[in-house]
């Protein structure tokens, strides 16, 4: 992968995780559903005797009778579902904050904590390489401080390392914090609320259980990816090599004045990502325009994370043109999805 946006793995990795998570849960609740009408469907017809199993013993099936069986159905497993996907999902939030400093330190080539002493043994310190790798397991024994350290923690250290906040529009941090709580009082008291909860957020009792709603569990993905975004986009704009550096390695070199675009695809293929970009393949271009357009006349960079594409395209009005209408017909063909597409500025 290049260097250039090497933040977007993982931001990406995150949004197809929680993308996922989302898939899993609409695909169970819908198997519930499928379930439960069917066996009361069986059950007024008389082909399912009341004090029958659902399932046999032989594939798990317990001693409930079918009428307990759907009551389970109907309110304990969907509730049991979202509160272990609420789990999942906090510890992929969190996952994901540490890997962006990792990666921005990979990309920096940057030490957090610099004034930070530590003791290492002689051994450790002759055993290294290079200072790199001396760097690399500062940062890594940091990441690992940071997962067990949990919201609050991360924040500071994003905060005082990295100058970014994790506020931002669509969202409160009380929120999150809310929602780490929670995330922490299901792994330790069955969801029950306790006295720095019903302190801190107010409410409830301590004899309440904290469910999670189907409401609450969309909410926090929603939170979730948007503070991802946020923190991509910073993370982007601060630690990114600039334009004008990686231009200079660009080939082939495109003409004084050309426009710079930067455009984000997901390709539905491989095969689709390596058709759309073979480098010899002519582009469809207007009619009055004699020279003939090649994808390579037109990409002249970008990265891959899979088959997400960031693509920096360059060329006059008219090779522009032949671009984004191969695209159009390419994204009516399903061959991929357009997500993102911007005017660059470049100082040449």
């Amino acid at each position: 992968m290049s260097y250039l946006w090497q933040t977007l793995k993982p931001y990406n990795r995150f949004r197809k995780q929680v993308k996922r998570l989302r898939q899993f849960y609409t695909f169970t609740m819908h198997a519930y559903d499928v379930t439960e009408n069917s066996t009361r469907a069986d059950l007024a017809s008389g082909a399912l005797s009341p004090n029958a199993h659902i399932l046999p013993k032989d594939r798990g099936g317990s001693n409930h009778h079918v009428k307990t069986s759907l009551d389970l159905l109907d309110t304990y497993y969907p509730r049991e579902l979202r509160r272990t996907l609420l789990i999942q999902l906090v510890s992929l939030f969190e996952a994901f904050l540490v890997d962006q400093l990792l990666y921005v330190a990979h990309q920096t080539k940057r030490t957090y904590r610099k004034d930070l002493p530590v003791q290492i043994p002689r051994a450790s310190v002759l055993s290294c390489r290079s200072l790199e790798q001396l760097r690399e397991d500062f940062v890594r024994k940091d990441a690992r401080t940071l997962t067990s350290g949990g919201f609050q923690e991360i924040r500071k250290f994003y905060r005082a390392e990295l100058a970014i906040d994790l506020a931002s529009d669509g969202y409160r941090i009380s929120e999150i914090e809310e929602i780490h709580t929670r995330r922490h009082l299901h792994i330790h008291r069955g969801g029950r609320a306790d006295e720095e909860y019903v302190h801190k957020h107010g409410g409830v009792t301590t004899e309440t259980v904290l469910h999670v709603s189907a409401d609450y569990l969309a909410r926090t993905a929603e939170i979730f990816l948007l503070v991802a975004n946020h923190i991509h986009k910073e993370c982007t704009r601060r630690f990114t090599p600039s334009l004008d550096s990686y231009l200079q390695h660009a080939t082939p070199v495109v003409s004084a004045g050309s426009i710079y675009h930067l455009t984000e695809v997901e390709f539905a293929t491989d095969e689709a990502m390596q058709s759309f970009l073979d480098p010899g393949r002519v582009l469809r271009a207007d009619h009055d325009h004699e020279a003939t357009i090649t994808v390579s006349n037109v990409v002249v960079g970008g990265t891959f994370d899979g088959r997400n594409a960031r693509l920096i395209v360059a060329g006059d009005k008219v090779q522009l043109r032949a671009f984004y209408r191969d695209l159009h017909f390419a994204k009516t063909r399903g061959d991929l999805t357009l997500h993102a597409q911007e005017r660059l500025t470049v100082n040449r």
